[in-house]
């Protein structure tokens, strides 16, 4: 009878665990642009690079999990929600911004990234904004205004 329940047992944790992983694939085929990254990969230079791509992480430690996830959703949309109702503002500001600099070649960091040193110098010398991220924000057009 104890094996029966210990038999039973590691049966029902297995199918909750390849429950919980199907899941998660789930999730993450939903969420491709997601990186999860172990806590001890997680360094400093790794950080700086995931920012410059202007990625979202999820980092876990040991095995990823829904409530890893779920902690990630909650914070994700209340920083969503915060950074909406500040970008309003934002949003008027930089309309009226580019309708009174309509002319202005802007380019997305990605893009700049790829193109060869010529191409880039190219970009600079001729007074194209070079965006921080892939959209324009109030820091590109303080940046701009600042060098131009």
């Amino acid at each position: 009878m104890k094996y029966l329940l210990i038999f039973l047992s590691a049966g029902i944790f297995s199918v909750v665990c390849h429950a919980q992983q199907n899941e998660i694939a789930d999730w993450q085929k939903k969420h491709p642009t997601v990186l999860f990254v172990e806590q001890s990969d997680y360094t400093t230079e790794f950080q700086q690079q995931l920012a410059s791509l202007n990625r979202e992480v999820i980092v876990y430690q040991g095995e990823i999990t829904m409530e890893d996830i779920n902690s990630y959703t909650t914070v994700h949309q209340e920083k969503s929600t915060i950074f909406n109702a500040e970008r309003e503002e934002d949003l008027e500001a930089i309309k009226i911004w580019l309708s009174q600099n309509h002319g202005l070649k802007i380019v997305p960091k990605s893009l700049f990234n790829t193109q060869t040193q010529e191409e880039q110098n190219f970009l600079i010398q001729s007074g194209a904004m070079i965006l921080q991220g892939e959209k324009i924000t109030l820091q590109d057009i303080e940046n701009y205004e600042a060098t131009h």
